[in-house]
């Protein structure tokens, strides 16, 4: 699966499915640049919380509700199986 800047926008939001949620927990896991896009998007998106009230653009963005607790539940899911299979077995 290509991870791009929307599906990350939808890892934040938990807009996403299980499936695809889990299948981006796995590649953060793997991938340290991706790691890092995910964490420039997170800063990008706390600074513009900060002005949200001030825009009058943001007036007219619904806010969503954060992420499950359930949606949560499947990213650690996936980080454990991620973590069991590249234990070493020799």
């Amino acid at each position: 699966m290509h991870i791009d800047d929307h599906l990350l926008a939808g890892y934040l939001s938990g807009s996403l499915t299980q499936t695809e949620r889990s299948t981006i927990t796995a590649e953060l896991l793997q991938n340290r640049d991706m790691r890092d896009w995910l964490h420039m998007a997170v800063e990008a998106l706390a600074v513009s919380k900060q002005f949200e009230t001030e825009s009058p653009l943001m007036m007219l963005v619904e806010p969503k509700e954060p992420a499950r607790p359930r949606v949560m539940n499947g990213d650690r899911a996936a980080r454990s199986h991620y973590r069991a299979s590249r234990r070493w077995t020799g």
